[in-house]
């Protein structure tokens, strides 16, 4: 087991090294998770790069000849102690948001003026299996509905392969719906890909990415926008055939621009922003954003998991993408007038995440995973050094 920059990481191996990963470890529960990873390495990147690329390694070099990484890794005797046997099999067509695609994007954007060296050997290494995870991806969470994609393999109560499990989707089971936060991952793994086909002077492959990139984001802005409610939303066909909107409000409506995957000089991006910025809107309060609106009849219903209570790692995604829009205008243009607005955001939900974390350390002598949506108590794992670490980039500004 290996301390690095705060987080742990631990190798698994059971003697074969085609089964050993590096990854970090959220707690006692020595399991990788592949969406954690990309938080945990938000982190580390800043801290350690060469780190992250060993672990960023390492989980690729999991993808299989059909391009799946499984969301779970679940590897050697020690781990298998702490976690069910049920837990042990992996489904193959079960994803995970690709936030290892997300935190690559993140380290290409920051070496951009940096060329050659370890970084660029990173890349060639792991060029084969990237494009073959993002076309899994593209192939196997399809919808029914031209274009579009949907989570594979929900049920009626839960998205267990969204990350945010019982987190409410359409009312009905149907393969005609669309899945807005992970049409927002994919053009994050456009965007990823496209940059890694330009640094490695893969030119044919560069155009046709940044080309899939652009219409992805086409497509999002084609169906996704709820003009009733200046909102982005899933959305379903009914059995009579009439596309309805799935009407809840939470996170999963505001993945586009935590993501960075609408343009902000657009009317959608404007709109939908200043709905998430309303301190109305039941998702604010003193410690952070609720994961669904008090106002939503859902609130609290289902496991009172993703309901409700509020998550380190999606304030993270909200904070981070505050302080880029706020502070980088030749990136993102809009008025002065919403850049202001979203700077006191940032700087206020600053102020309540870092309330969040310390007072509970304070009070419990632990970093958790999960906070009460009224108390900021925590609840469920702790200790949780794992995506709740971020609250270091939080207090260093640094994203």
């Amino acid at each position: 087991m290996l301390k690095v920059s705060g987080l742990f990481c631990l190798l698994c191996h059971v003697g074969d090294p085609s089964l050993t990963l590096i990854h970090g470890l959220q707690n006692v529960r020595f399991k990788g998770y592949l969406w954690d990873e990309g938080f945990h390495q938000q982190l580390v990147r800043l801290w350690d790069l060469d780190w992250t690329l060993k672990i960023l390694k390492s989980w690729f070099g999991k993808t299989d000849e059909l391009g799946w990484i499984p969301r779970q890794m679940i590897i050697g005797a020690e781990v298998r102690w702490s976690a069910r046997p049920s837990s042990w099999p992996q489904i193959p067509c079960s994803a995970n948001p690709p936030s290892h695609h997300w935190v690559l994007d993140s380290i290409l954007k920051q070496e951009s003026d940096n060329g050659g060296g370890l970084l660029d050997d990173f890349l060639r290494e792991i060029w084969m299996p990237l494009e073959r995870n993002f076309k899994w991806y593209l192939r196997t969470q399809t919808s029914l509905i031209p274009g579009l994609l949907r989570w594979a393999g929900r049920t009626r109560e839960y998205c267990l392969p969204s990350g945010m499990d019982d987190y409410p989707r359409a009312p009905i089971m149907t393969k005609r719906e669309a899945h807005l936060d992970l049409h927002s991952w994919m053009i994050v793994s456009s965007r990823a890909i496209s940059k890694t086909a330009s640094r490695l002077g893969k030119s044919e492959e560069y155009i046709y990415y940044e080309e899939l990139s652009k219409n992805l984001t086409k497509l999002l802005l084609d169906n996704f926008w709820d003009e009733d409610r200046n909102l982005m939303d899933d959305f379903y066909f009914s059995k009579t055939g009439e596309k309805k909107f799935v009407g809840h409000f939470g996170y999963l409506n505001f993945f586009p621009l935590f993501l960075h995957a609408l343009p902000t000089d657009s009317n959608e991006f404007a709109g939908a922003m200043s709905r998430l910025l309303d301190r109305g809107n039941g998702m604010w309060t003193k410690f952070g954003l609720r994961s669904l609106s008090s106002h939503d009849p859902y609130y609290l219903k289902g496991d009172s998991y993703w309901t409700g209570l509020i998550w380190f790692n999606i304030n993270y995604l909200a904070i981070s993408s505050f302080f880029n829009y706020a502070n980088n205008p030749i990136d993102y243009p809009m008025s002065n007038s919403l850049r202001g607005m979203i700077r006191l955001a940032y700087h206020e939900l600053r102020q309540g995440l870092i309330r969040l974390v310390v007072e509970n350390f304070v009070d419990t002598g632990f970093i958790w995973e999960v906070y009460d949506g009224s108390t900021g108590k925590g609840q469920d794992n702790h200790p949780f050094t794992g995506w709740t670490a971020l609250i270091v980039n939080v207090l260093a500004e640094i994203y």
